[in-house]
């Protein structure tokens, strides 16, 4: 089930981000999908109040995206093998960038762009292709969020859910999204984010972002939704020498915790607020599977 939603709907109303819930949010910020009636948004947005698009405003990706997978398009230098056919073949747009905030950020405010998605946007833009960009937080926060920051941290025996087979049972520390230190720390690395794309030569292959912050492993917008119970698992610090684990309720530890419609519904228009001032002529999208 996929919906697809503009982000002006976002802004003029509540989302309801229940856990497990299956939303793609995504903004064209075209006339037919974002206009509202509201002549405030609109101009808030970018958008004339007649409903018309600003012209300096990136309609977003079209066509088909080949997503990376977290895995770099360039490695050591020269084009990862993999990538190769798609980077040149006539039927590709363009390349979803998955980034880890863990790899982009390893200590406070030491932003390592260049190394990690500079690279990979100017073999995008030499394919001719274009880029859309996710930097994903939850699990893939930097170690120092839930050390140094003072972040209040969900302590999870946590297993990533596979096709088929057992994973890795592992002992996890993920933070609470809407902890207003956490938004802070996300908040400068978005900053930053937009200052390092803003001066890049490659500038025009980004044709959107994602509204990431609200993550689990991925960069889709949800929360650890696992029952708990005991399950099998293959390593992994919290599996024992039998090959089981005891996984965490993570739904009840969630709502002892705080989680709320209200909660997460604010903490999602925070987020979007952080992509939409950052990046205000380049679209931006949330997916959300569980």
């Amino acid at each position: 089930m996929l919906r697809v939603m503009s982000l002006r709907g976002i802004w003029g109303a509540a989302i309801a981000c229940t856990v497990g819930a299956m939303i793609a949010c995504s903004s064209s910020m075209s006339a037919s999908d974002t206009d509202n009636g509201d002549a405030a948004t609109d101009a808030t947005l970018g958008d004339a109040a007649d409903g018309s698009s600003d012209a300096s405003t990136s309609v977003g990706p079209r066509g088909v995206y080949i997503a990376n997978g977290f895995r770099s398009l360039v490695e050591a230098g020269t084009l990862t093998p993999i990538f190769q056919a798609e980077l040149t073949s006539p039927f590709v747009d363009g390349f979803y960038i998955e980034l880890h905030w863990s790899d982009v950020e390893p200590t406070h405010g030491a932003y390592q762009w260049d190394g990690i998605l500079g690279s990979q946007l100017q073999a995008v833009a030499a394919a001719g292709k274009k880029a859309t960009i996710a930097v994903g937080a939850g699990l893939n926060a930097p170690p120092w969020i839930c050390g140094d920051a003072g972040v209040a941290c969900l302590p999870l025996v946590y297993q990533e859910v596979v096709p088929s087979g057992s994973a890795a049972c592992e002992n996890v520390l993920f933070p609470l999204p809407w902890d207003a230190t956490l938004q802070a720390r996300f908040a400068e690395m978005v900053t930053s984010l937009a200052q390092y794309v803003a001066a890049s030569p490659y500038r025009s292959s980004v044709v959107q972002v994602k509204i990431t912050g609200i993550n689990t492993q991925t960069d889709e917008t949800n929360v650890p939704f696992s029952k708990g119970g005991a399950s099998a698992c293959a390593g992994g610090s919290a599996c024992d020498d039998a090959g089981s684990c005891a996984l965490t309720d993570s739904l009840s530890a969630l709502y002892d915790a705080g989680y709320s419609e209200t909660t997460m519904t604010t903490a999602f228009l925070a987020y979007a607020a952080m992509f939409h001032t950052s990046f205000p002529t380049i679209a931006s999208g949330s997916m959300v599977s569980g």
